[in-house]
C-alpha cells in the first residue's frame, strides 16, 4: 500500500494511441514474443531501440542482445525472448526509443 493518501502502486505504462510494443504470450511458459509498432522508430529503424527486462526485485533479467532472440528487433521489429529458464514470476519488460518508452508486465509460470 501507499504510506500517503492518493498515490498508487504499481507499473505504469506509458505510451499513446499506438501500441509501441505488443508480448505474447502472456503468461508466457517457453517464448515470449515481442512486435515493436512502426511509431516506435525514429527517422531510421531501431535506432536508439533498447530492451530491458527486470524482475519484481529490481534485478536486471536481461538487456538488449542479452535477451536471447532480440538480435533482430531493432531491424525486423519482431523478435523472441526465451524464458523457458527464467523462475515463475512477474517481470516488467521495458522498451526505450528516441521518441518513447514504454512497460508490460510480463507472467513467466511454467
Amino acid at each position: 500500500g501507499c504510506p500517503y493518501p492518493n498515490c498508487t502502486v504499481g507499473v505504469d505504462e506509458l505510451g499513446s494511441q499506438d501500441v509501441l510494443v505488443d508480448v505474447w504470450p502472456n503468461p508466457a511458459n517457453e517464448l515470449l514474443n515481442l512486435e515493436v509498432g512502426s511509431s516506435a522508430f525514429g527517422s531510421a529503424q531501431g535506432d536508439g531501440l533498447s530492451v530491458t527486462v527486470v524482475d519484481m526485485q529490481g534485478r536486471i533479467v536481461c538487456v538488449d542482445r542479452d535477451c536471447h532472440g532480440l538480435s533482430d528487433l531493432a531491424m525486423t521489429g519482431t523478435g523472441t525472448i526465451d524464458v523457458s529458464d527464467w523462475p515463475n514470476g512477474l517481470y516488467v519488460l521495458t522498451l526505450t526509443t528516441e521518441k518513447q518508452q514504454a512497460s508490460v508486465r510480463v507472467v513467466v509460470q511454467h
